[in-house]
């Protein structure tokens, strides 16, 4: 049923050497413990709690890179000369 969003989330599990630092594969290697991290919470949530959305994935744009924003300009800026050009050899007043 529409609207749903399966979600797009990854988890992994960091090994690291007993000093918690990055080392290659070894089989002393222990799971990383990070200084900080989030938590998740299943008790629900009140009136004025914080909350943090990204967007819908594959169909937000809020973080695309200035260089690809520029690119998208560049090919709308060409496209609308070539209406224009196609509209003055036909003829047609757009």
């Amino acid at each position: 049923m529409w609207p749903r969003h399966t979600g797009d989330f990854s988890v992994f599990r960091v090994y690291a050497n007993k000093d918690n630092a990055p080392a290659n594969y070894s089989k002393d290697n222990v799971p990383y413990k990070p200084k900080y991290y989030a938590t998740v919470s299943t008790e629900g949530y009140e009136k004025n709690d914080y909350a943090m959305t990204i967007g819908f994935s594959r169909l937000d744009l809020r973080y695309i890179p200035s260089f690809a924003v520029e690119n998208r300009m560049r090919i709308r800026a060409i496209l609308a000369s070539s209406a224009r050009a196609s509209s003055r050899i036909s003829g047609v007043q757009r």
